[in-house]
């Protein structure tokens, strides 16, 4: 398959993720481990790829894959349990900051998705000869749908 981000107009880094059931993929030199399932994500500002014409070979034994776009954003902390002294047993529970800013992937299924933090992700697609255009929006509730617009198509 050959992936091409066509265009993006966020204020957060976007992407694609291609998920594989019962295989991996190859792009380049780079290989993910087999999985019952895996998936790679493709950033428009990667070193190593070009985002106009990324070359992904998918190895499965199932009949599909997933594709699904991805954005970053910026994580100050995390909910949780913590230990309260290390070692005494104690816990406390809460919002815990980071030292400073983490940026993390974000899409439909991740956890910061399923905290809210993508409720206006969504995607249409059309077919064009040999694949199709997808048409995205992130977390960002703005309905325009042209977050992140790639192509994939089918290769020999």
């Amino acid at each position: 398959l050959i992936f091409s981000i066509e265009k993006t107009n966020s204020k957060f880094i976007q992407g694609f993720a291609v998920g594989v059931f019962d295989g991996y993929t190859k792009t380049g030199t780079i290989r993910t481990n087999k999985r019952k399932f895996g998936e790679h994500l493709f950033w428009e500002d990667a070193k190593g790829y070009d985002p106009k014409n990324i070359d992904v070979k998918i190895f499965t034994k199932g009949d599909h894959i997933t594709i699904s776009n991805i954005w970053e954003i910026e994580v100050t902390g995390y909910w949780g349990t913590r230990w309260k002294e290390w070692g005494d047993g104690i816990t406390e529970d809460g919002f815990f900051k980071y030292d400073k800013p983490k940026k993390e992937p974000c899409y439909y299924g991740s956890r910061y998705w399923k905290a809210g933090e993508g409720n206006g992700a969504a995607m249409y697609a059309e077919e064009i000869p040999n694949g199709k255009r997808y048409f995205c929006n992130d977390g960002e509730e703005d309905e325009d749908f042209d977050d992140i617009i790639f192509t994939v198509k089918r290769v020999s």
